[in-house]
């Protein structure tokens, strides 16, 4: 059905709003290995950040849920909607901006993973051009189909960016640069990584690291939010060192939303210290690495 031009016009108010009227809405996007903590930091990230009267949705890919189990109050007011398809979050954000009974309530989205999503869409390409995944490599249409999918359902779920706080959760991979130098990132393919991480205001890679120095094995997290040589990272939140902890970067973004949102340029990528160590077996391949440590440990 074509819009009539009393449609058109009333769409084109309702888009137009005075500077003074937006408020800072977060867009952060976590990622990591398997354990480390991505969910439990982004129900932290939820819980503070959404408005005492509203609720929080968490879309599950599979069954991330289960590690909120030993933090019942990261639970309170969230409800998990199990994830289906693309189609279902197109869908679910026209529902939020409609303001449909029972979806007019949520403060912020948390998507959890949003790669598991792409790669389950890509099977279901696959499926459809009865391409043989064992046997077969995907084509490059194949590859087109998922990135045009893909970035189509984020650019729907970013037309919430002024009205919900958005939080999106991914594993990551190993990837090329432009300068050829392979680095953590998250896992999304090269056509759409760059769409994402251009739209959120952070992202950050999670680690942890496990210690016994009182006698009981002890997760020591880290978030590092700058980029570095070998790490993909972003931030438009100042006053964040290269990496910190998640209790040090969810009372910064307290306060920067407290403040306004005031966005900081990003930072220019470094060098760590131990992104020049190498291991030993390497230097003893008559291999030049100038400048860089050895690793002696066995």
């Amino acid at each position: 059905m074509v819009a009539s031009a009393q449609q058109m016009l009333d769409e084109l108010r309702e888009s137009i709003t005075g500077l003074d009227d937006l408020k800072t809405m977060s867009k952060f996007l976590l990622y990591g290995v398997s354990g480390v903590g991505k969910t439990v930091e982004a129900q932290e990230l939820a819980q503070m950040t959404t408005p005492p009267e509203k609720r929080i949705l968490y879309v599950d890919t599979g069954e991330g849920w289960v590690s909120l189990k030993n933090h019942p109050q990261l639970m309170r007011r969230t409800q998990r909607m199990t994830y289906k398809n693309l189609a279902q979050i197109e869908f679910l954000v026209e529902m939020i901006k409609a303001g449909v009974t029972d979806f007019d309530d949520y403060g912020t989205i948390i998507f959890d993973e949003f790669s598991t999503s792409a790669k389950q869409f890509l099977h279901l390409v696959l499926d459809a051009n009865e391409v043989k995944q064992m046997t077969e490599a995907p084509e490059f249409k194949h590859w087109g189909i998922l990135s045009r999918n893909i970035e189509r359902t984020l650019w729907k779920l970013l037309e919430l960016k002024e009205t919900h706080n958005l939080i999106f959760i991914a594993h990551e991979r190993i990837a090329k640069n432009k300068q050829g130098i392979e680095q953590q990132a998250p896992s999304f393919m090269d056509s759409i990584a760059g769409s994402v991480k251009e739209n959120m205001h952070v992202v950050g890679r999670m680690t942890a690291e496990v210690t016994n120095r009182e006698g009981a094995p002890q997760y020591v997290r880290k978030l590092q939010v700058h980029p570095t040589k070998l790490v993909v990272a972003k931030s438009r939140i100042g006053g964040l060192d290269i990496q910190v902890s998640p209790d040090t970067f969810n009372k910064r973004v307290k306060l920067w939303l407290d403040q306004g949102g005031s966005l900081v340029d990003e930072a220019t990528p470094v060098e760590l210290e131990d992104e020049k160590v190498v291991d030993k077996s390497l230097v003893d391949q008559d291999v030049s690495f100038t400048g860089f440590n050895v690793d002696e440990s066995e």
